[in-house]
């Protein structure tokens, strides 16, 4: 995470020690243990890299989403503008339970959120937006639908990246 971020080893353990000691929702589930990691990498690099303007496809039920924006909280800045389909009435996980719902109120203030398909909202809303700090890929997992999204973001992203941001193997 250091050498991806640029950031010194120690900021990245506070990152990561914040998180687990302070946020509610971990005090709740007993910390870290058994918790999917992409929202805790997700909450580092938004602290490490402070991005202003950030763009996520998925919701569901708003746990990554929470941690981006609590990141973004604790950082004083950033927007997150986030695209996902409506829940199928007969998706039984949500009964009653809006996209989101796992995201507080306190939070909300710095999201954005746009109700549709990223095939149709997310063309339109780079065009809107002009540059893009960060992308987080959650929604639909198949290869059309992941190069789609890829290769839309990375023509924006591309342009606006420090050397650093892109990472080769």
């Amino acid at each position: 995470m250091a050498e991806l971020t640029g950031a010194d080893i120690d900021s990245v353990d506070r990152a990561f020690y914040e998180l687990e000691c302070e946020e509610p929702l971990f005090r709740e589930l007993n910390g870290l243990t058994g918790m999917p990691m992409h929202p805790i990498v997700y909450y580092a690099l938004i602290r490490l890299l402070q991005p202003r303007l950030v763009v996520e496809t998925g919701v569901n039920n708003g746990f990554s989403t929470r941690f981006l924006l609590l990141a973004m909280e604790r950082n004083g800045c950033g927007l997150l503008h986030s695209i996902d389909m409506p829940i199928p009435q007969e998706d039984v996980r949500h009964l009653g339970k809006e996209i989101g719902w796992l995201v507080p109120g306190r939070l909300r203030a710095r999201w954005q959120f746009h109700l549709g398909d990223a095939r149709e909202l997310l063309p339109k809303l780079l065009q809107e937006l002009g540059a893009v700090d960060m992308f987080i890929h959650d929604s639909l997992h198949t290869h059309d639908h992941m190069l789609f999204e890829s290769t839309r973001i990375l023509m924006l992203l591309s342009q606006n990246l420090p050397p650093r941001s892109i990472v080769r193997p």
